[in-house]
């Protein structure tokens, strides 16, 4: 289902990543997340070690990142995949890669526009940093499952506007 891309708004990003990440955790990895609240960032750094990365270009353009504490990684994975792999593993690398592809795959559906989303870039180092146009909000959803803790870091906006249409408001998870 198309949604025109002007509408985007952070309310409605926070939503779109909601949805995506139960979707997927509920589906894949058979566990549920809580969500806590949302905020916008003011830097660039990450909140956990272990992040996936995707870019988007076209109607839309930005970057997602999925930002995981080591535990949440290695079980979520080992969940995922049905085997277990050491954090930095080529394997291991591949599977957050994967997570996150789903992820962010999953949200495209909702976004709108013609949008290309990039392949999966993972990092497993002290966090990782994310140099985007600072003009773009960076949407922070944090998420809890039963295996610990992660974010999700969006910068997303419309081509054809320098920032989101509606302002930082209360962020109802519903």
């Amino acid at each position: 289902m198309q949604h025109d891309i002007n509408h985007l708004s952070v309310p409605r990003l926070v939503a779109i990543f909601a949805e995506a990440v139960r979707d997927v955790f509920e589906t894949m990895i058979h566990v549920k997340i809580r969500f806590s609240n949302p905020s916008i960032k003011q830097d660039f750094g990450t909140a956990y070690k272990t992040c996936g990365i995707i870019e988007l270009n076209g109607d839309l353009s930005g970057s997602v990142v999925v930002s995981f504490s080591t535990e949440a990684a290695v079980k979520s994975i080992e969940c995922f995949c049905g085997m277990h792999f050491e954090p930095g593993t080529p394997a291991f690398t591949d599977a957050i890669g994967e997570l996150t592809n789903l992820i962010v795959g999953s949200a495209k559906r909702h976004l709108g526009g013609a949008t290309n989303i990039s392949l999966p870039s993972v990092s497993v180092s002290d966090g990782c940093t994310v140099a985007v146009n600072g003009k773009q909000p960076c949407v922070v959803l944090p998420c809890s499952s039963p295996f610990g803790e992660f974010t999700i870091e969006a910068r997303i906006q419309p081509r054809t506007s320098p920032i989101f249409k509606e302002q930082h408001h209360e962020m109802p998870l519903g």
